[in-house]
C-alpha cells in the first residue's frame, strides 16, 4: 500500500485548531501500518484501545475511518467510551455511497465553528466542513489503491471539495447549487460517471431544501433516485432508502403528508430488509413514520411509533445512552403536540438525566434539554419556570461556546420570549436585541437569522402595543428575505403575513387584507392551492374580511381554508378542528346559534377522535357549548356540559390547579346567572380553596394571581351573604 498523498495529510492554512484523522482497520499488514503512522495528521491503528487512548491524550477533533464488516456494536461501545470520558461532544456520520468504510467525525465543541482567513478572506470554519473535504479526497485515494477507477486528470480536486464544504453553510447554498450544476454538465460528456452525477443531484436537492425552493428539490431528488436504481440494478439497495427519506422530508415541506407517509413506508420497509428490526437506521425510519402520522393528525399512531423506536434503541444502547436521551426529547415533542404538557415534562427529565449522567451539566445536548423543557413549561403556562431553564441553557452556551456565537444568540432569544410571556418588556427587548447583536457580528447584515431577530423584536413590540415599530422591524425582515430569494418566494409570504397581522391589530384591516392577499398569492404559485399554509392564510383573511363587516367575504375563506385542510388531512385533524371553531365563532357572531352549535359539536368530535374523551381540550369544548346553551335558554343542557366539562378536568392530569380554580370560578359565575345557588357556592368554594392551595405551595406569586384570588373572595362573600350560609369556616387572606 502506496502512502497517502501529500494534499491529503496536511493542514490546509490557517484551518484554525489542531484536528487529527485517525484509520482504524484491524486487517492492514505491519508494513504498511508504519507507513501510515508516519503521516500526520493521520494516525493509523489496528487496536482499539490505541485508538481511544490517543483520542484521550490529545483531547482533539478528529475523524476515524472504519471498515464496513468492522463489528458495529463493538464500535459503538468505543463511541461510548469517547463520550463517558467527555473528549469529544459532537459526533456525525458522512454520508458515503457504495464504499468500504465509513467515515465518522467527532469534534470537541471548540471545533463547532470558528473564524479563519481563507485565501485572505474570514470565513466561518467548521471542523466538520474539513472532515467533508477530506472524505473526497480518501475516497478519490482509496479507489485508486484498490483499482477501482483511474485517476482522471480532469479531477480538479481542491475546486471540487471546496465546493462540497461550501454546502454545509447555509448563507452559501445558491452558489452551492451552481456549483453542483456546474459540475453536472461536466459530468453530462463523460460516460460511467453515473455514481458521482447521484452524490451532486442529491446535493442539489439539499440545497434547493435550504433556499426552500422544494418543488427543484423534489425534481432532483428523483432524479438521483433512478440513477441509483439504474446502477444497481435492484430496488433494495441501502442508498435508495436514504434517498426515498429525503424525498418523503421535500413532500412535508411541501404539505403533501400523504405522500410523505407513503415514501416513508417504502424506506421503512426497505431498511428492515436490510438491517432487520433491531437496528438504528430502522429505529430512525419509524420515527420518521411517526412525523409523517403526526402530520396527518394521527398522533397515537405517531406515538406508537416513536415508542417501537425507543425501544429499538434501548435493546442495542440501553437506558443510559444519549441516543436513548434523544428518543425521550422526540416523545416529549410529541406529548408537547398533543397538548400532555405535563407527559412532555417527564420525559425531557428523563433526557436530561441520562444527559447529565454523561456529559455533566457544562455540555451542549444538556442546554438542549433545558431548552425543551423551558417549552414544556411555557405552554403549560408556568413562565417562570419557563425563563429559569431558559436562563440554564444560556449560562451553558455562554459558557462553552463564548458570547458570539449563533447558539448563545438563539439562548438570549429564548431567554427574550420567556421575560415577553411574563410580560417584563424591557428584559425582553434587552435579551432580544442582544441576540441580534450577536447574529449581526457573525452573519452580518443580510442573512435569514437577522431577520428572525427583527421578527422576535416585531413580536415583543406587538405585545407591547408598540404597532408602529412592529411593522419597521417586519419590513426590515422582509427587506432581507427578499434580498436573500426574491419576491416569490415563501419566507417573504410570511413576511407579508406578519405585516398583515400588525395592521389588524391596528384595525387598519384594509391594509391586512392587501398583505394577506400578498402572501397567498406567493403560496399559490409556489405550492398550487391545497397546500396548508395556504389554508391559514385563508383562515386569517377570513377574520380581517370579519372586522371589516364583509361577513359573505368571511364565510368564503373559512370554507375556502375547511376545504384545503380536509384534502389534505381528511376529516380528523386539529387543523380541522381549526375551522369547525372558526365557523362556530362567526356563525355566533352573526347570531346563528343553532349553526354555531352545530360546529362547536364538530370541533369536539374531531378533538374527542383525536385525543379521547377525557382530555383537557375535550372538556374544553363542552364548556364552550355550555355557554352557547345558556344563551339560548337551554338551562338543562348548560347543566349537563358543564358536568361533563368539570369531570374531566378534575381526572385529568394536564390542568394544573390554577386552571382548574378557573374553570370552578366560571362554572359558578354560569350557575350564579342560572339562580343555581347550591352549584354556585360548591364551586366558588372549590375555586377558593384551590386558590389557597396553590398561594400554600408556592413562596413567590405573580400580582395577577393575587388579582384572580380577589376576584374569587369577592364573588364568595356575595355568594355566602346570598344565602345567609356560612358553611364553611374560611380564613380570608
Amino acid at each position: 500500500m502506496s502512502n497517502l498523498p501529500d494534499e491529503m495529510t496536511q493542514k490546509p492554512e490557517d484551518s484554525g485548531d489542531e484536528y487529527s484523522i485517525i484509520w482504524f482497520n484491524p486487517s492492514v499488514d505491519s508494513a504498511s501500518k508504519m507507513n501510515l503512522q508516519e503521516k500526520k495528521p493521520l494516525h493509523f491503528f489496528s487496536e482499539l484501545q490505541e485508538m481511544v487512548e490517543f483520542v484521550e491524550s490529545q483531547k482533539t477533533s478528529f475523524l476515524t475511518i472504519i471498515p464496513n464488516d468492522f463489528d458495529e456494536k463493538e464500535f459503538q461501545v468505543i463511541k461510548n467510551e469517547i463520550y463517558r470520558r467527555r473528549l469529544t461532544d459532537f459526533e456525525e456520520e458522512l454520508f458515503l455511497q457504495d464504499e468500504p468504510f465509513k467515515m465518522y467525525v467527532f469534534a470537541t465543541r471548540e471545533d463547532f465553528e470558528s473564524e479563519v482567513l481563507v485565501d485572505g478572506e474570514k470565513i466561518k470554519w467548521d471542523v466538520r466542513e474539513y472532515a467533508k473535504r477530506f472524505r473526497e479526497e480518501f475516497i478519490f485515494w482509496e479507489r485508486k489503491q484498490r483499482g477501482f477507477e483511474k485517476a482522471d486528470a480532469t479531477f480538479n480536486r481542491s475546486e471540487e471539495v471546496r465546493g462540497f464544504a461550501d454546502f454545509w453553510k447555509e448563507e452559501d447554498s445558491r452558489k452551492c447549487k451552481d456549483f453542483c450544476i456546474k459540475r453536472l454538465k461536466e459530468l453530462a460528456k463523460k460516460r460511467r460517471q453515473e455514481k458521482e452525477k447521484v452524490v451532486y443531484f442529491v446535493n442539489l436537492g439539499e440545497c434547493c431544501v435550504k433556499l426552500k425552493e422544494y418543488q427543484k428539490a423534489l425534481e432532483y431528488l428523483l432524479i438521483a433516485i433512478d440513477l441509483t436504481k439504474s446502477i444497481y440494478r435492484q430496488e433494495t439497495h441501502a442508498s435508495i432508502a436514504y434517498l426515498l427519506r429525503s424525498l418523503s422530508s421535500v413532500y412535508s415541506d411541501l404539505g403533501e403528508y400523504k405522500k410523505a407517509l407513503e415514501e416513508n413506508l417504502k424506506a421503512t420497509d426497505l431498511r428492515k430488509l436490510i438491517y432487520g428490526e433491531q437496528h438504528d437506521l430502522t429505529a430512525r425510519s419509524y420515527g420518521d413514520l411517526a412525523s409523517a402520522y403526526s402530520s396527518l393528525g394521527e398522533y397515537k399512531k405517531a406515538l406508537e411509533y416513536r415508542y417501537k423506536a425507543l425501544e429499538i434503541i434501548k435493546a442495542i444502547h440501553g437506558e443510559t445512552h444519549f441516543e436513548t436521551a434523544a428518543w425521550y426529547e422526540s416523545l416529549a415533542t410529541a406529548y408537547n403536540k398533543v397538548g400532555e404538557y405535563k407527559k412532555a415534562v417527564e420525559y425531557n427529565l428523563k433526557a436530561l438525566e441520562i444527559r447529565q449522567g454523561l456529559f455533566g451539566e457544562m455540555h451542549p445536548w444538556v442546554a438542549d434539554s433545558y431548552g425543551c423543557l423551558a417549552c414544556a413549561y411555557e405552554h403549560l403556562k408556568e413562565h417562570e419556570q419557563e425563563l429559569e431553564y431558559d436562563l440554564k441553557a444560556l449560562e451553558i452556551r455562554k459558557s462553552g461556546y463564548g458570547e458570539m456565537h449563533s447558539e448563545t444568540a438563539d439562548s438570549y432569544q429564548s431567554v427574550a420570549m420567556a421575560y415577553r410571556h411574563l410580560e417584563k418588556y424591557k428584559e425582553a427587548l434587552e435579551y432580544s436585541e442582544k441576540a441580534l447583536e450577536i447574529r449581526k457580528n457573525i452573519y452580518g447584515e443580510r442573512h435569514l437569522n437577522i431577520a428572525n431577530s427583527y421578527n422576535s423584536l416585531a413580536l415583543i413590540s406587538r405585545s407591547m402595543e408598540n404597532y408602529e415599530q412592529a411593522i419597521e422591524y417586519h419590513l426590515k425582515a422582509l427587506e432581507i428575505r427578499r434580498f436573500i430569494f426574491g419576491e416569490n418566494h415563501s419566507m417573504v409570504a410570511v413576511s407579508y403575513n406578519n405585516l398583515a397581522y400588525v395592521y389588524d391589530s391596528l384595525k387598519n384591516y384594509e391594509k391586512a387584507v392587501e398583505y394577506y392577499l400578498k402572501s397567498i398569492e406567493i403560496k399559490k404559485s409556489l405550492y398550487g392551492e391545497t397546500q396548508p399554509s395556504i389554508a391559514t392564510s385563508y383562515n386569517n383573511l377570513a377574520w380581517a374580511y370579519e372586522s371589516l363587516g364583509q361577513f359573505k367575504g368571511a364565510f368564503e375563506y373559512h370554507f375556502k381554508a375547511l376545504e384545503i385542510r380536509k384534502c389534505v388531512y381528511g376529516e380528523i385533524h386539529f387543523e380541522i378542528a381549526e375551522s369547525y371553531k372558526s365557523l362556530n365563532r362567526l356563525y355566533h357572531k352573526q347570531g346563528e346559534y343553532d349553526k354555531a352549535i352545530e360546529y362547536d359539536w364538530k370541533t369536539l368530535e374531531v378533538k374527542k377522535a383525536i385525543l379521547g374523551e377525557t382530555h383537557s381540550k375535550v372538556a374544553d369544548e363542552y364548556q364552550s357549548l355550555a355557554f352557547l346553551y345558556y344563551e339560548i335558554g337551554e338551562n338543562n343542557r348548560v347543566v349537563e356540559c358543564l358536568s361533563k366539562a368539570i369531570k374531566i378536568k378534575e381526572a385529568t392530569s394536564e390542568k394544573t390547579e390554577r386552571e382548574l380554580a378557573q374553570l370552578y370560578f366560571e362554572v359558578a359565575v354560569v350557575y350564579g346567572k342560572l339562580q343555581m345557588q347550591a352549584g354556585e357556592l360548591k364551586c366558588i368554594e372549590k375555586s377558593w380553596r384551590l386558590y389557597g392551595f396553590i398561594l400554600k405551595k408556592n413562596a413567590s406569586v405573580d400580582e395577577f394571581l393575587l388579582e384572580e384570588m380577589e376576584e374569587v373572595r369577592g364573588y364568595l362573600r356575595t355568594c355566602q351573604m346570598k344565602l345567609e350560609c356560612s358553611r364553611v369556616n374560611f380564613c380570608i387572606i
